[in-house]
Order: structure tokens, then C-alpha cells, then sequence
């Protein structure tokens, strides 16, 4: 006889509390990491945009604060003003911007801009932006005439 036994707990039908609980946070922390991808994914433009201009910032704080024999601050500073200018204003070619971010992602881990990073970093600044080359160029040492202040007597 299949019926129930007195006294016996009924037999449960579906899943148990827990496992509803369970299945139900589950499917929300999918919807939540795939609509978080899709929002990654339409703002990425911007995203890659907003990580270019505050690791060069980062790294040329850390340069002021840290600066290293054989780097040119003031180079380093000026070609990054203008390429964060250049970034925040314009379209860059997102895939060349990618590329850069990928060669200067390790420089902030030391916290030292080294003269070999520095170069690079520059270099890589202008090929972005070629325009920046001007800038890139060290400033003209001014000439000097050395006169000897000692006069010969007579």
C-alpha cells in the first residue's frame, strides 16, 4: 500500500529550502558577472581610456617623488601632460592604446621609473601620438661662455 503511514512524516515533494536558496543565489551571481561583461564590453573604450591616463599619471607621480639618474623629468613630465591632454580629448586608436598599456603595466610595480622604462614609456607615448615627438626631444643646453675672472697683472 503506498499510501501514508500513520504517524510517518509525509514525503517531501521539490528541492529542500537550502537548495532553493542556494539555486537562487547562484543564477543571481551569473546575471550580475554576465551583465557586469557586457557593461565591460560596451565601455571598454573607456575604460582602456581612463587606465592609460591614471597609470601614466601614477607613474609620473611616482618619477617626481623617486626621480633616478638618467631620467629626464621634465621630458618624461612634459610628453606625458600632453599625452594624457591627447587621450582625454580624442579618439585614440584603441588597439595601439591596448599595446602601450600592456608594455608600461609593470613599470608602476617598483615604484622607480628607471631610465630604460622611461625611454620606452616615451617612445611608446609617441608612437600614439607622433606629434608628441617635438616634445620628446631634451631641452637645448644654453651656451655658455667660461671666462677666466682671474686677470693676469701687468
Amino acid at each position: 500500500m503506498e499510501g501514508n503511514v500513520p504517524g510517518a512524516p509525509p514525503k517531501k515533494k521539490g528541492l529542500s529550502t537550502g537548495c532553493l536558496v542556494a539555486l537562487i543565489v547562484g543564477i543571481a551571481l551569473i546575471v550580475i558577472i554576465v551583465v557586469g561583461g557586457v557593461l565591460c564590453y560596451a565601455n571598454r573604450d573607456k575604460l582602456i581610456k581612463v587606465g592609460a591616463t591614471t597609470m601614466v599619471q601614477q607613474i609620473t607621480a611616482q618619477m617626481r617623488q623617486e626621480p633616478q639618474p638618467g631620467v629626464d623629468t621634465a621630458l618624461v613630465g612634459r610628453v606625458s601632460h600632453a599625452f594624457v591632454e591627447k587621450v582625454d580629448a580624442g579618439e585614440p586608436d584603441f588597439e595601439k592604446l591596448a599595446m602601450f598599456l600592456q608594455s608600461i603595466q609593470n613599470v608602476p610595480n617598483d615604484k622607480v621609473l628607471d631610465s630604460t622604462e622611461a625611454v620606452d614609456m616615451v617612445a611608446g607615448m609617441v608612437d600614439l601620438y607622433p606629434e608628441l615627438g617635438e616634445l620628446a626631444q631634451p631641452e637645448p643646453v644654453p651656451d655658455t661662455v667660461v671666462t677666466d675672472s682671474v686677470t693676469a697683472e701687468q
